[in-house]
């Protein structure tokens, strides 16, 4: 098998040049005729450096792991792949890898959680916010590895990073684009388990205008979510026609309540008119044209933003941090507001 000196010999080059070739963070500053010499010569002997010679010379493990409580779902669920991607490609170019580990939410959840936190399986980790218990935080408090919490957190982890997605001026923005005579005309449609997003439009809400909720059923899975939210809405469809503009939790369940209304012959832009969350259209895997006003949910900025500050933290560079990424609202044609479509 190679290795760098031989590597070095067959090329001409120094050990350091051939090092840095071969090192994502480096392989820049090498000029293109040398990193294609060396990478040449690696190829024909199908050759890398060993990540475990690197972890032996530096102490560090290259890896930062993402602590999971449903891989499956995390696996499953588009949105979140765009942040997994996000977070991969960032680390990737600093020669990191991210480590996916799982933690069921069961009985003992919190011990395995903590036995990846006190291991030396990985330089850092990533947790979402419904693995944090109080036991959780106190020894996330003292852990020794950076830790990058997503979402906020109620409990005191000491010295962690947070990242956060901020969509209050999102929603004062969806807000201004109400006409004040068509207040009482409006409907937040939710699903249970993200309720935190009408209360945030409730609490954005002009002074003294009540926010009517109607829980929409959309399923348990990513993929089953518009037919889920179809199903129920058709069940639902006398109270929806109560209202006029439907501001949905999700892209999906919004798109699942405009697939009822225009079973029963209501004409998106006319009869009635749809706001989202998550910008799918754009960023999922649908081919025509994106049509929903919506808030972009922004994962893949969100996931390298979180590779940035962990790779930042695990360098010493920073200790704790609390970053409020801000969600942009997208206007277009199925709720143009009162400034028209962008």
């Amino acid at each position: 098998m190679l290795s760098i000196k031989e590597v070095a010999k067959l090329t001409g080059l120094s050990t350091a040049t051939v090092s840095r070739a071969l090192d994502p963070r480096y392989a820049a500053r090498v000029k293109a005729e040398n990193r294609e010499k060396i990478l040449a010569v690696c190829d024909s002997e199908n050759y890398r450096p060993d990540m475990a010679g690197r972890s032996f010379v530096t102490g560090k493990r290259f890896k930062v792991g993402f602590i999971s409580a449903d891989p499956a779902g995390d696996c499953g669920n588009q949105l979140f792949g765009f942040f997994m991607q996000g977070v991969t490609f960032e680390l990737q170019e600093s020669g990191f890898n991210l480590l996916l580990l799982g933690s069921r939410h069961s009985s003992g959840c919190d011990d395995r959680v903590i036995d990846f936190l006190r291991s030396n399986v990985a330089d850092g980790y990533i947790i979402g916010t419904s693995l944090i218990t109080d036991k959780v935080a106190k020894v996330i408090a003292n852990c020794k590895v950076p830790v990058l919490l997503l979402e906020k957190q109620q409990t005191d982890c000491g010295e962690a990073l947070i990242v956060r997605r901020d969509m209050k001026s999102a929603f004062r923005e969806i807000w201004a684009d109400i006409s004040p005579e068509t207040y009482k005309q409006v409907l937040f449609c939710a699903q249970e388990r993200v309720l935190n997003r009408y209360e945030m439009a409730r609490q954005s809400a002009p002074k003294n205008v009540d926010l009517p909720l109607l829980l929409i059923d959309s399923g348990k899975n990513f993929a089953e979510v518009r037919h889920s939210a179809y199903l129920d809405a058709r069940r639902k469809i006398a109270e929806l026609k109560q209202y006029r503009i439907f501001w949905c939790s999700s892209d999906l369940t919004a798109l699942g309540i405009m697939d009822a209304l225009e079973e029963n012959n209501w004409k998106l832009g006319k009869d009635f008119f749809l706001i989202g969350f998550d910008n799918i259209e754009a960023n999922g895997s649908f081919s025509d044209t994106p049509f929903l006003s919506t808030v972009d949910s922004c994962w893949e900025k969100i996931g390298k933003l979180s590779a940035q500050l962990l790779l930042a933290a695990i360098e010493g560079k920073v200790t704790s941090q609390t970053v409020d990424f801000q969600l942009p609202y997208i206007r277009r044609r199925s709720f143009p507001g009162q400034k028209g479509e962008k």
